[in-house]
């Protein structure tokens, strides 16, 4: 006979009571049986485990076994409410991928309203590029990512979060190098192309990145090669980099704020773009064969209520 919970329960309930009629009556058995199964025990542990005479006491086994038979039982409702819960989806791990630059503007808002819903469920991060987070959708080593939708994989199923505008940005310092500066200005204000920009140096993200597989149709559409000074995996770089002059930067909306707030050395202009690609959505991207244990519409409303309305429209410094 192996130990269950059934004798782990019976043992215990002479243990409190002390007396075999009274414990029976609490169990809603007979006192026979209960005897019957209290010796069974003690013959599979090969131990007695309580002293009959003069009355009904625990033998120094029987003590040692009371606590080990408590917590085993306790360790065994714990587990099965613990499987309820992640049946139900109030317990388990969650881990949510997104890239570098928006982490630590999303996460601090996002995560708080998670934990406080689901306080049982692990949270883990997982920040990289676009690319990146793809490949871990498709592995399934991530449950969800807040990404662009770039529809690389029809695997990947996109909820559109808020629309977002990719934006051409560049100091008033590098434009007045080039004689004809007014001119780009005003074909960049008037038709949102950077065909007037050839001669101008770029600051692009590294491939796998938003923003650089939008430049990268950009200049496609153009049919010319940019002038590339610096590629970098951190977008926030090469925006300080653009603020001192050193070059146009593709820049999305959503970062804008806190790049026109910490502007040095030169005044910013910023021209919206007239391409389609200018204009993808942040999205809740998953893989379509992959059931997170939080639902997918619970995630995209957690995450529309951490940020609150979104609106795109985006206040343009001016041109001088």
């Amino acid at each position: 006979m192996m130990l269950n919970c059934q004798n782990l329960t019976y043992f215990l309930a002479v243990a409190d009571e002390l007396n075999f009629t009274k414990a029976a009556e609490k169990l809603f058995i007979s006192q026979q049986a209960l005897s019957s199964h209290i010796a069974v025990i003690e013959k599979e542990l090969d131990v007695p485990l309580f002293m009959r005479k003069p009355s009904l006491k625990l033998t120094y086994a029987g003590e040692v076994f009371y606590r080990h038979a408590q917590k085993l039982l306790k360790d065994y409702s714990n587990l099965f409410t613990e499987l309820k819960d992640i049946k139900e989806g109030k317990r388990g791990e969650l881990t949510i991928g997104i890239s570098h630059t928006r982490g630590h503007l999303l996460l601090p808002k996002i995560l708080p309203i998670f934990m406080e819903k689901y306080p049982l469920i692990e949270i883990r991060v997982l920040e990289d590029n676009v690319e990146q987070l793809e490949q871990a959708l498709i592995k399934k080593t991530i449950d969800f990512a807040i990404i662009h939708e770039t529809a690389s994989s029809p695997d990947i199923v996109y909820v559109p979060l808020f629309p977002e505008k990719i934006l051409l940005v560049v100091s008033s310092t590098l434009l007045d190098r080039y004689e004809n500066c007014q001119s780009i200005r005003e074909t960049l204000k008037k038709e949102g192309k950077i065909s007037c920009m050839e001669e101008i140096p770029f600051l692009l993200n590294k491939k796998g990145n938003i923003s650089r597989e939008i430049s990268n149709r950009i200049f496609k559409e153009e049919n010319w090669k940019p002038n590339i000074l610096l590629e970098t995996e951190n977008i926030e770089t090469i925006g300080e980099m653009c603020v001192n002059g050193i070059g146009a930067v593709f820049y999305p909306s959503f970062l804008l704020d806190g790049l026109l707030s910490e502007k040095q050395g030169g005044k910013l202009e910023v021209y919206e773009l007239n391409y389609p690609c200018t204009h993808p959505s942040i999205s809740v991207a998953q893989y379509k064969d992959h059931t997170p244990i939080i639902p997918q519409n619970d995630i995209v409303n957690i995450i529309k209520k951490a940020l609150g309305r979104r609106s795109d429209t985006v206040s343009l410094p001016q041109p001088q």
